[in-house]
């Protein structure tokens, strides 16, 4: 993937994680109050360490 760390944001929930170069995936589990919210998420490059969208979340 060429990611060394992957964010996620849901309303005021914030999640960081580092990953290793052989992962393909990083799961969270949350616990999220009902209502609409937000989701954001970013990977950090692991070569340049510029930060970018992540495009899929499910």
């Amino acid at each position: 993937m060429g990611v060394r760390k992957v964010r996620l944001k849901i309303g005021d929930v914030q999640r960081t994680r580092q990953i290793s170069p052989s992962q393909i995936c990083i799961v969270y589990e949350i616990n999220l109050p009902v209502g609409e919210m937000l989701l954001q998420s970013w990977v950090t490059d692991a070569r340049s360490n510029t930060q970018r969208g992540a495009y899929f979340a499910n």
